[in-house]
């Protein structure tokens, strides 16, 4: 069985009321993150500027991906928007369906099936990291498709990681990324 370690410190945020706690992320290519989880319980108005265009412009039938505790869906329905919310933590699920969430679904993207198409798909705070290297990409971009009315958008945001090669020879930057 895989860690939930996000579901983890979601349920324990919610429930135990831990205040301080925080997720430290790690990574390979760069330096450890440390995300405080009370960062995953904001109001809109506490959100990035970019995340509140993003809510602004999701349409129609809209699919969120990776919604963690729910306060994107949650801004959604009280917009009176027709959301579904995903999300591969199934503690994470239980939260947001906790926290009123009405559409909250245990599945991972890349497997993930709808008898009704979506106009919006949103992944806000780098969830485009699923799509993982750019060689998964395709497949990404090819289950949107699957999802997506035949006029639907994909709305992310992502993080410039050029920092991470300020040092390097940005001429093999190709090799890099793909």
């Amino acid at each position: 069985m895989q860690a939930d370690i996000f579901g983890e410190a979601i349920q324990d945020y919610y429930i135990n009321k831990k205040e301080n706690a925080k997720i430290i992320v790690h990574s390979p290519d760069f330096d450890d993150d440390e995300i405080p989880v009370s960062y995953l319980f904001r109001d809109v108005d506490e959100m990035p500027k970019i995340e509140q265009i993003a809510l602004q412009q999701a349409k129609g039938n809209i699919l969120e991906v990776g919604c963690g505790a729910g306060s994107h869906a949650l801004y959604l329905q009280s917009q009176n928007k027709n959301v579904t919310a995903i999300d591969i933590s199934p503690l994470s699920i239980q939260i947001a369906t906790k926290r009123g969430v009405k559409n909250a679904i245990c599945a991972d993207f890349f497997n993930f099936e709808s008898s009704k198409p979506f106009e919006t798909i949103l992944i806000l705070m780098n969830g485009i990291g699923i799509a993982g290297k750019t060689n998964r990409l395709y497949a990404f971009l090819e289950q949107a498709k699957k999802l997506l009315t035949q006029n639907g958008q994909i709305l992310v945001d992502s993080s410039d990681l050029i920092y991470l090669f300020e040092d390097e020879d940005l001429s093999n930057m190709s090799k890099i990324l793909w």
